[in-house]
């Protein structure tokens, strides 16, 4: 089986799983090696009520995902002089943006690196049309109050430079640069339509000024498959009321993930995608720079001009972004440059129960991407294997863990033991495997049972599971966070300083 059949085979296997254990209505995917898209599908549905399938011509709505698309119309102006990285904000904008804290003028720079002092915020989201940008960021910044919390929240939290601190706001003037500095005087939308989108073959994608109901800037074939957003609680899923974005440049792009992709394998092939140029080489390089540390963006560990960066000088290294649109859709696209892979997977529900800001590792389009990346990464060799045997080998190892480091037991199972708790194992639709589960138990029996000795094992050839398909099994089993071998991350300081075997 080749890389790419065994990629597609090992996700038709999971997401179906994930999406259950996650009560995630419709998923929608597309993965690219080189500049082809070797695999698209859609799995559920679109909108529940009316059973309408989701499919790869579903349209989502991208929330953050579209902060590259700003970032990148800037940069082209930038490349032609007409922005510079260093130039003061307020002087491009036509009105004050005065950091109160600061002790320099806010950047374009520090705009793109959220670090401008601003405090994070919610896009000012409202239940109607929003104004136009230019009159709806001058009537905020002189109202110097955060939205969130009826204003509880101060408008801006830190000097200029200090700290990196994702501001919608931030990128919302960003866009406002775009409409003041182009010299054909498009607004932003139009401007990333036809800079962006148009030479990218996008489409069924647009970026409509702030209304995405608007027959003048979202055409009737796009606007008819946007799929139906849900929030949820557990298995609870309720269709979600539509909410619109003044701050629009920092979220409100639609698109279908095969086109969606395309932006991701511009930047993988140094601003070119299929001979269509958007950049200069020097420029992509630039904005995939990591440039400062932040932390609880889609697993992310550094901040470039606005792409995110993780597992920085592994084998897979990625940068990207995750989307969010309240309250119906959590999207994730990454770019792993060593593995010559691209994956977008949307998502039409915002699961308000775990809290309105997943951990990657209860975020099933993270888990996802990271399981293709994790399989690449590792050359596809691993057997093909059905999830009840990986999800039994999970928690076999999970079992071991707690017996032998929690418990403090040195013995291991039996075989009689172990038959006892298989007959006796009840299970919903997975169900148990007890090879799977004997497997694990036989893979630990002579492990190393440290922290530094068990995150030996996961990393070797003796753990049948890559790190990416543990996570996804634990979340599948209910659990929250990443798999905890040999514990959950609270009580591994316990471990590390020599006090608990």
């Amino acid at each position: 089986m080749s890389d790419d059949a065994g990629l597609v085979a090992l996700l038709e296997q999971a997401i179906p799983e994930l999406v259950r254990a996650a009560h995630v209505p419709g998923l929608s995917l597309a993965i690219a090696r080189g500049d082809v898209v070797v695999w698209e599908a859609g799995f559920g549905y679109a909108d529940i009520g009316a059973r309408r399938p989701m499919t790869p011509e579903t349209v989502f709505r991208s929330g953050s995902m579209a902060k590259v698309y700003t970032a990148t119309a800037v940069m082209q102006l930038v490349e032609t002089g007409l922005v510079e990285l260093d130039g003061t904000v307020s002087d491009y904008v036509g009105f004050p943006v005065v950091n109160p804290l600061g002790e320099r003028d806010v950047t374009v720079d520090d705009l793109l690196t959220h670090r401008s002092g601003l405090s994070s915020n919610v896009a000012h989201s409202t239940l109607r049309p929003p104004p136009p940008l230019a009159e709806h960021l001058r009537a905020d910044f002189e109202r110097g109050k955060n939205e969130s919390y009826r204003g509880a929240v101060p408008k801006w939290s830190a000097p200029v430079g200090a700290a990196v601190q994702y501001s919608n706001s931030g990128m919302a003037l960003l866009g406002l640069i775009v409409e003041r500095s182009n010299p054909d005087g498009l607004t932003y939308g139009t401007y990333v339509g036809r800079h962006i989108l148009e030479p990218l073959g996008m489409n069924s994608s647009c970026c409509p000024d702030g209304d995405f109901d608007d027959p003048a800037q979202v055409p009737a074939d796009v606007h008819e498959r946007i799929g139906t957003g849900y929030v949820g609680w557990g298995p609870l899923n309720v269709a979600s009321p539509k909410i619109w974005f003044a701050d629009f440049p920092a979220g409100l792009l639609l698109s279908i993930p095969r086109e969606h992709i395309r932006l991701l394998l511009a930047f993988l092939n140094g601003g070119v995608y299929l001979g269509r140029r958007l950049l200069r080489e020097d420029t992509v390089r630039s904005m995939l720079e990591p440039r400062a540390e932040i932390s609880g963006v889609s697993g992310a560990s550094m901040v470039a001009l606005a792409w995110m960066r993780g597992d920085l000088g592994a084998a897979t290294e990625w940068f990207g972004h995750g989307g969010a649109h309240m309250w119906g859709w959590r999207n994730e696209f990454r770019a792993y440059p060593n593995l010559d892979l691209a994956v977008v997977v949307a998502t039409n529900r915002w699961d308000l129960a775990r809290t309105s800001s997943l951990s990657p590792e209860c975020d099933p389009t993270a888990l996802i991407v990271q399981l293709a990346a994790d399989h690449v990464a590792s050359g596809g060799q691993s057997p093909a294997r059905s999830w009840a045997w990986k999800r039994s080998y999970a928690l076999g190892l999970n079992f071991a863990a707690a017996n032998r480091c929690y418990l403090g037991m040195d013995e291991s199972l039996s075989e009689a033991q172990l038959e006892a708790m298989a007959a006796q194992a009840f299970d919903g639709p997975v169900g148990f495997d007890r090879d799977g589960f004997r497997a694990a138990l036989a893979d630990t029996s002579d492990a190393n049972f440290s922290v530094a000795g068990l995150d030996a094992f996961l990393d070797s050839d003796r753990c049948r599971l890559t790190r990416a398909e543990l996570d996804a099994v634990w979340a599948d089993a209910g659990g929250v966070g990443a798999f905890p071998f040999p514990v959950a991350r609270p009580l591994r300081t316990l471990f590390e300083s020599g006090r608990t075997r």
